[in-house]
């Protein structure tokens, strides 16, 4: 769910120009598959994740509760449960989610983005969705033939140990030309916003590490917060719940946070 307040945000960026970003090779170019992590959930197992979420807590003995009736399919106000019961659960459900459509991840030598995948069937049901997620069996390829993104619109460089991930201004000019005029407006209000902008794309910044073979790209809380300034938008999607007062609980219950995901070359 946090991902989509980066992906919300990620939306609303600016078009200004800033040439010393636009960087189109990087050392981890290539190909890579999902790998799992084990995961302490404090019990008497330990689970295997491709995706994780680390909060650390101010006060774990004082944490808000959290209504997520709708997304389990209940009437509001039938599932209310505590911040941290919440993120434990959401946990290995995104996991699960990544695991199923995620088949190969390419950062390519030119820049771009190719990804191969299982593309999501709706079931009409967002608890059904989020619960028991269904996929078709057949791999989807990223770009291809008949896909409307162009096989430059999304793209990637690195820079001072981050990782940022860019969309083409000449793609998005394609779907309207005042898209970027408009955006200014909006970011002239906020300019706390981590987003970079090159004279060809504009990018998200994450950060990563790398150890024993594996990748793991994450968001943290300091990238996050800026994007608190965005939350009233995410009152407009049809998802169910009110991922504003979620996500701004999170943000004011924790010290640090990371969500993140784990990757391993292949080529």
């Amino acid at each position: 769910m946090l991902l989509a307040v980066a992906v919300t945000a990620f939306t609303f960026t600016s078009c200004n120009d800033d040439n010393d970003g636009d960087k189109k090779f990087s050392e981890l170019q290539g190909s890579y598959e999902l790998a799992t992590v084990d995961k302490d959930n404090g019990g008497s197992t330990v689970n295997k994740l491709s995706l994780t979420i680390t909060p650390t807590w101010v006060d774990a003995e004082k944490l808000p509760t959290v209504d997520i009736s709708a997304m389990m399919g209940y009437p509001a106000g039938s599932m209310v449960i505590g911040l941290k019961d919440m993120t434990d659960m959401v946990e290995p459900l995104l996991a699960n989610f990544v695991k199923k459509a995620l088949v190969g991840l390419n950062l390519n030598q030119d820049g771009t983005l190719g990804a191969t995948y299982h593309e999501f069937i709706s079931q009409g049901n967002l608890g059904a969705d989020f619960m028991a997620p269904k996929f078709a069996e057949a791999v989807s390829v990223f770009p291809g033939e008949n896909d409307p993104l162009p096989a430059d619109a999304l793209q990637y460089y690195t820079k001072d140990h981050k990782i940022y991930f860019g969309v083409s201004k000449a793609f998005l000019n394609t779907i309207d030309e005042s898209l970027c005029a408009m955006i200014d407006g909006m970011l002239a209000e906020d300019k706390t916003l981590p987003i970079v902008s090159t004279d060809k794309l504009f990018a998200l910044p994450l950060r990563y590490t790398e150890a024993d073979g594996v990748l793991k790209v994450y968001l943290d809380r300091a990238t996050l917060v800026p994007f608190a300034s965005l939350l009233p938008l995410l009152g407009e999607l049809d998802l169910g719940i009110d991922l504003e007062d979620i996500v701004t609980k999170l943000i004011a219950n924790t010290s640090e946070l990371e969500i993140a995901i784990y990757l391993k070359r292949t080529l």
